[in-house]
């Protein structure tokens, strides 16, 4: 089982993480080091183990910075991250390259998110 990765920023002159285990499903927030809150968060349907192509049904796994939020009527709120980015490009290629993305109608799937 993974842990979760911890990264901060500094948002409005404060230290703010948000960190996802996703084996609990539970996102947590904190703020100068300390816990702000803790939600349940809804994810792929095979959340565990990294995303490595689109339609796998799994959750990137890294850092990531929130690139949008907004309101959402089946789950209150949804939280868009800015996947893929490069390390997820380079491991996609690399995975792609090896043989280990698998082939639909002979054709690699692509990565998955905005940016293929």
């Amino acid at each position: 089982m993974q842990e979760p990765t911890v990264a901060a920023t500094v948002v409005n002159g404060y230290s703010v993480a948000v960190v996802v285990t996703k084996h609990t499903r539970r996102l947590e927030l904190y703020r100068r080091g300390g816990l702000v809150g803790a939600f349940p968060v809804v994810l792929g349907a095979r959340p565990d183990g990294p995303k490595r192509y689109e339609g796998d049904m799994r959750t990137p796994e890294g850092i990531y910075r929130v690139s949008n939020k907004r309101p959402h009527e089946r789950w209150g709120h949804f939280i868009e991250i800015d996947y893929p980015n490069e390390t997820d490009r380079r491991v996609y290629e690399s995975e792609a390259a090896a043989g280990r993305i698998p082939l639909f109608a002979r054709q690699l799937p692509g990565i998955g998110g905005r940016a293929w």
